[in-house]
């Protein structure tokens, strides 16, 4: 999760510095930076406690394969990046 919301903030930091250079140092001065970066892991973190805790979407090595797997119901079709 923190590697999206990473990269979802690198991508808005280019396109600030190329279209609008001139609100570049206000907007992504070291406080506001730290601010972001201080909530996308608060908000990684949350959403997948919710997942994997709450709505139980245990990520477990099944007896005889090599390779994890999430719980196979609807609510975790999110969590997964495959199928």
């Amino acid at each position: 999760q923190i590697s999206c919301f990473s990269h979802v903030s690198i991508s808005i930091n280019r396109v600030v510095a190329v279209y609008t250079p001139l609100t570049y140092n206000i907007m992504f001065s070291k406080w506001n930076t730290r601010m972001m970066i201080l909530f996308y892991w608060i908000l990684a973190v949350t959403v997948m406690t919710i997942m994997l805790k709450y709505v139980d979407c245990s990520f477990y090595l099944p007896h005889g394969t090599w390779f994890f797997v999430f719980k196979t119901n609807a609510a975790c079709q999110t969590v997964q990046w495959y199928e």
